[in-house]
């Protein structure tokens, strides 16, 4: 799960609830002697979505680590109902050591997973990925809507990039900017923070984005003062008019970030 017990009355109902998915969350680990790995696992709910594959909301992604890069190497495929079976990758070389990331669903939860490799198969653990993790608060977009799998939301190809963890605070239709969400996010340790809220910012006024973006970046700091932060657009989508629409939402993030700069470094826009 993306957030602990203890802001459970602090968050909305909603986001606690979509707090219990387990986007962004993924098991590493090494593996030697064995030709191939499969999974078992239990989905907290039953759980579909019009707009997604099945895929994404409900089946696992592997990585392997090859030549200094993550390289994908197969899907966990769901079936139906809540326990799931599946060979995700058979084409291991039997005498490598390969460092495996595989990542859990996007839009629901799992309440068990068990791993499957050859009856000789040695696994390890690994030390933690050398760099502080990325910790980004968001939207639907960030949660991973709409990826085609588990392991293609942005936030994690970002990781996979520049080899770093990741901490998934995407919430869909509820990244509300949220002054709170400074506790939340400063209590971690992170290289930087991403704060990518915006799309979901519509059903506020201008000046309150603003206002709203302020206070999270001043709560932030008070743990923080010195970590880089983020803030980042909403993204234009395409349409047929024959003049753009003025975007307040923008206008106001970039109100608040020239405000902010006059109190605070390593702010970026």
């Amino acid at each position: 799960t993306r957030l602990p017990e203890k802001y459970k009355e602090t968050v909305t109902s909603n986001v606690w609830t979509l707090s219990r998915h387990s986007a962004g969350i993924h098991v590493r680990f090494k593996v030697k002697n064995t030709t191939f790995v499969s999974a078992r696992w239990t989905l907290r709910k039953n759980e579909s979505m019009a707009h997604m594959t099945d895929q994404a909301v409900n089946g696992l992604d592997l990585y392997v680590l090859k030549n200094g890069k993550w390289t994908f190497a197969g899907p966990g495929k769901p079936s139906y109902g809540l326990k799931h079976e599946a060979l995700i990758n058979k084409g291991f070389e039997l005498e490598d050591e390969t460092e495996c990331m595989l990542y859990l669903p996007l839009y629901n939860g799992i309440t068990e997973l068990e791993l499957g490799f050859s009856p000789n198969a040695e696994v390890k653990k690994v030390t933690p990925l050398p760099n502080k993790p990325f910790v980004m608060y968001g939207t639907s977009i960030l949660h991973g809507c709409s990826a085609s799998r588990s392991g293609m939301s942005f936030g994690s190809m970002l990781g996979r990039r520049f080899n770093s963890p990741v901490v998934n605070l995407g919430f869909s239709g509820n990244g509300w900017t949220e002054e709170y969400f400074g506790n939340i996010m400063g209590e971690i340790d992170a290289s930087v923070y991403f704060i990518d809220c915006l799309p979901n910012m519509g059903r506020f006024q201008t000046q309150e984005i603003t206002d709203r973006t302020v206070a999270l970046v001043r709560k932030l700091r008070t743990l923080r003062p010195q970590t880089p932060i983020v803030l980042v657009e909403d993204r234009t989508y395409t349409n047929f008019k024959s003049k753009p629409t003025f975007n307040n939402r923008r206008a106001a993030l970039k109100a608040a970030y020239e405000s902010l700069l006059k109190e605070t470094q390593n702010l970026y826009y």
